[in-house]
């Protein structure tokens, strides 16, 4: 009969109560050797790590750039890969500024922000609203996508806005206007450490004024009383 505490541990078999009483031990049953016993390595725990990253963000990004996409969405409403990237990573403008023609160097420098877009769209974050005259995809956020850029903005979501969804269904070339005089403003300077391993004339591309501010400092939207005539 089992006693009270081996009830609630579970009995597992490896000593039986003895019907001598104490100081009587049934033998045991031998342990499986540790060869038997399937044991995960490193390798095998690093690959499923890596799996189950895969399986939540496809794309492969990374915590910092869907990071990029909120800061600059949640200020700017809707604007394009390339115009996240310039103000989030410049440091990859210079990196792939020898690419030809500019239609690859595009690509190359707007892959990491172009990435975490797609994430951010399978989480329900972000979404396509239309494209610029130049053929570039227009992003936006969602409703849930605003409150996760209110967080990351430490900005009240009452001071957050719309999602500006519709606003690419025509071009929206007012918000580009808009989009590329905050750059202009912003004047993004590269983390020089982030060039550390690039070639010298890359590094001296980066030297010049800073601008005004940063991404959050903005606001393309300003609140209006709704009462009074």
């Amino acid at each position: 009969m089992l006693s009270v505490v081996e009830e609630i541990i579970g009995f597992r078999g490896g000593r039986t109560p003895s019907p001598a009483g104490r100081g009587h031990r049934q033998p045991q049953q031998p342990r499986p050797r540790l060869a038997e016993q399937p044991v995960a390595s490193d390798d095998d725990e690093g690959a499923g790590l890596m799996a189950g990253k895969r399986k939540t963000n496809p794309a492969g990004s990374t915590n910092s750039y869907r990071a990029n996409v909120l800061h600059v969405l949640g200020t700017l409403k809707v604007a394009t890969a390339d115009q996240i990237q310039r103000i989030s990573a410049p440091h990859l403008t210079f990196r792939h500024a020898d690419k030809e023609p500019a239609s690859k160097q595009k690509q190359a420098r707007t892959a990491s922000h172009t990435g975490a877009l797609s994430d951010t769209r399978k989480h329900g974050l972000s979404e396509n609203g239309g494209s610029t005259d130049t053929g570039d995809t227009l992003r936006n956020l969602t409703p849930k996508g605003l409150e996760a850029a209110s967080y990351e903005l430490r900005r009240p979501a009452t001071e957050m806005g719309s999602t500006a969804r519709g606003a690419g269904s025509s071009g929206a070339s007012n918000p580009m206007a808009v989009n590329e005089t905050v750059i202009a403003l912003l004047r993004p300077k590269p983390d020089l450490a982030k060039l550390a391993d690039d070639p010298p004339h890359v590094q001296a591309a980066v030297d010049g004024p800073s601008g005004v501010g940063t991404i959050g400092s903005y606001w393309t939207e300003v609140p209006l009383p709704a009462t009074g005539t």
